[in-house]
Formats: structure tokens, sequence, C-alpha cells
């Protein structure tokens, strides 16, 4: 929000616990996740940002927050992984270009928190 306007929104995201089925987890990032049938997860299940202030790295920003965020609880949910669901293709490249990594034929990617460590903790 905007300190002089506080009612308008310029972005946000959700988190929220989720599973993944093993088998759909990208072989670069099953080297660290458990091998359990289904994978618990942190869903980032929508980040956006106003129309009229895109391309200021907003996202980029609630993605870093978003990011911190879900490592800080990873420990406490059992969180072995960050997945999104990208609404488009363009979404599915801010994500890539952001580190995280394509499930096989679909606009979910995952970010296992062993590379969010590496990002968080220098």
């Amino acid at each position: 929000m905007e300190p002089d306007k506080p009612d308008v929104v310029l972005g946000y995201y959700t988190l929220c616990a989720t599973g993944v089925a093993h088998g759909d987890v990208p072989a670069a990032a099953r080297k660290h996740i458990p091998r359990y049938p289904l994978v618990s997860a942190t869903l980032m299940g929508r980040l956006a940002v106003s129309e009229a202030r895109q391309g200021e790295r907003l996202g980029a920003m609630l993605l870093a927050d978003a990011v911190r965020r879900a490592y800080a609880s990873a420990a406490t949910v059992g969180s072995s992984m960050l997945v999104v669901d990208a609404i488009s293709e363009r979404a599915a490249a801010f994500y890539e270009g952001n580190g995280f990594v394509r499930l096989p034929d679909s606009l979910w990617l995952v970010l296992p928190m062993h590379a969010i460590q590496q990002l968080v903790e220098p």
C-alpha cells in the first residue's frame, strides 16, 4: 500500500500448505526431498501486482518476501519446497527466471527449500 493511499492494494500473494506427488517433482529437485508418495510443500496460490504498478519490480519484491516466509515456516509445517501455480506462460517464465523448476506438462513450478536455504542463509 502507498502511505498516502492506504486503501489502494499494489500487490499480494497467498501461501498455504499442499502436497505434490513424488513422481511429479522434477529430477533436479528430487534429490533434496523425502521419498514419500506425497511430498509436503508450501503453495503460493497467486502473486499479483496492480496493472498500474507493473514493471516496477514489485513482483520480485513480493516473491522475495514469499520465499523468506515460506522458508521461515518450512521446518514447522514440514515443507520441502515452495510451489507456484503460474497463471500463464509469461508468469511461468517469471518464476523460472527466479530459479523455479517447472513440473512436467503444467504451469506448476517448484523451488526446493534446499535451494531457498542457499539464498536466505549465505
